[in-house]
């Protein structure tokens, strides 16, 4: 608390509406003004909404079609970031990026693995399905 008084306070030391939704920031913004005694109701409002906010986005995520690399073996796959290329192993199950899923001009893919991001060539996928 930054005022030594008990009429208001500051739950947050950084500007948090600039990072919540409109909706939500206004309501911490209204709750705030009313200068509660008690920092709970404060933080039982906010998580709530919070909570209530994560559930409406989960309900918007669908869940992406997995891939496998082709073949068995090792491979050696560009990874864009750091402009390399990677060792990888085939037949790891790999999920790409976008929803949109069609190769570049190059017949690439931008794929991600369970550690890293890789560009692969598309006709070395194999569509597995949700697994």
């Amino acid at each position: 608390m930054s005022n030594d008084n008990n009429d208001e306070f500051d739950l947050f030391d950084l500007p948090l509406e600039e990072y919540l939704s409109d909706p939500l920031a206004e309501l911490l913004e209204s709750k705030l003004s009313e200068s509660y005694k008690d920092d709970t109701i404060a933080y039982d409002v906010l998580l709530n909404q919070y909570v209530y906010q994560l559930k409406l986005l989960a309900n918007k995520i669908t869940p992406s079609d997995g891939y496998l690399i082709s073949g068995s073996g090792p491979a050696w796959y560009y990874h864009p970031t750091t402009r390399d290329f990677i060792k990888c192993e085939r037949g790891i199950e790999v999920h790409p990026v976008s929803t949109n899923v069609k190769p570049n001009k190059e017949g690439n893919i931008m794929v991600r693995t369970a550690s890293t991001y890789l560009l692969i060539p598309f006709d070395e996928l194999i569509k597995v399905g949700f697994n």
